[in-house]
């Protein structure tokens, strides 16, 4: 980032989406030197890259409380295309996920309805 470092940038995401929203800074560099001073400007936790399937779920599992669940393909797209719109706060995919094509065609078409209703 050209203007602002990873610490600046937390403080001014915290600042609009308050301290219900986690954030995770995502680096290559170890934290452990800007640790205090990442977590007081808001950071809940770190992940070093490269980025691991199970550093990531870790992670998200640990700054959800738990809340955070996962499923394989096929069961994340029927229970993506069964909820109702909202239902999720974030979908992850693997680009290499038999049913990719399937969730990503429906995504476009759920955002357009949430789009039309809201």
């Amino acid at each position: 980032m050209p203007d602002i470092d990873g610490l600046e940038t937390t403080r001014r995401i915290r600042d609009k989406v308050g301290r219900d929203t986690p954030i995770i800074i995502i680096s290559a560099y170890d934290w452990s030197e800007i640790e205090e001073e990442a977590r007081a400007a808001g950071a809940n936790a770190f992940i070093m890259k490269p980025l691991f399937q199970s550093s990531l779920y870790n992670t998200l599992v640990s700054v959800t409380n738990g809340a955070f669940g996962m499923s394989r393909s096929k069961e994340a797209v029927d229970q993506f295309s069964e909820s109702e719109p909202g239902y999720f706060d974030a979908i992850l995919m693997d680009v290499q996920m038999p049913d990719a094509s399937r969730l990503s065609q429906l995504l476009p078409m759920r955002f357009r309805k949430m789009y039309l209703r809201y």
